[in-house]
């Protein structure tokens, strides 16, 4: 697994790892179903993709990086690559680049066999960090729609809960209300009776 695949898909810095993200705990109250449809239970590639250039620069330099590293002793495919684009600015006709580039390492051993056989060679790299990156980008992608799904759900908990505490709070302004009048005419009522002591009662 490419060291560069679980740093860019799981955003973490170089010299730590990537934890598996933990569980967020939902409301014991007010259980809510999941029904957002934007965020779908399992990995599914996407049919358009949007590119972000600066991963895919990103991503350019890592398998040029890869490239390099892989790369056998002796002229082959890479170096030859390596030449014709080196010879871009100065020749412009691809197929004069590509026969000068061959004509330059034909010497020490580069064959148009060897070119084929080790083009396969990168093609199998390339195969095979696709494989890696597919397997760890599910992982990630996968993490990323259950922790969405948790917070949703809480989202909605939360937002039962909410309502019921405005309902209560609506509640209690009502009944403090009542209650201020109830008081309030209670205390008229005696003071109107005193009143009415104090007139009649010699």
């Amino acid at each position: 697994m490419s060291k560069f695949i679980k740093e860019w898909l799981w955003e973490v810095k170089k010299d730590e790892k990537p934890e598996p993200a933990q569980p967020v705990q939902q409301p014991k109250s007010a259980p809510v179903v999941y029904q957002d449809s934007a965020a779908p239970s399992s990995y599914a590639a996407p049919t358009s993709p949007n590119v972000n250039y600066d991963d895919s620069s990103a991503f350019t330099k890592h398998f040029d990086e890869l490239f390099k590293k892989s790369n056998l002793p002796g002229p082959d495919y890479y170096e030859l690559i390596t030449a014709v684009e080196a010879m871009a600015d100065q020749v412009p006709q691809e197929n004069v680049r590509f026969i000068a580039a061959f004509a330059a390492l034909s010497p020490n051993g580069l064959t148009k066999d060897k070119i084929n056989s080790s083009a396969a060679n990168y093609i199998g790299i390339i195969d095979k960090e696709k494989a890696d990156f597919e397997e760890e980008f599910k992982q990630a992608y996968n993490t990323a729609v259950a922790q969405a799904k948790s917070l949703n759900a809480q989202y909605a908990a939360l937002q039962t809960q909410i309502g019921e505490l405005q309902t209560k709070i609506q509640s209690l302004g009502f009944k403090e209300q009542g209650f201020l009048t109830a008081a309030d005419e209670a205390k008229k009522k005696i003071q109107d009776d005193l009143t009415k002591v104090n007139q009649y009662i010699k």
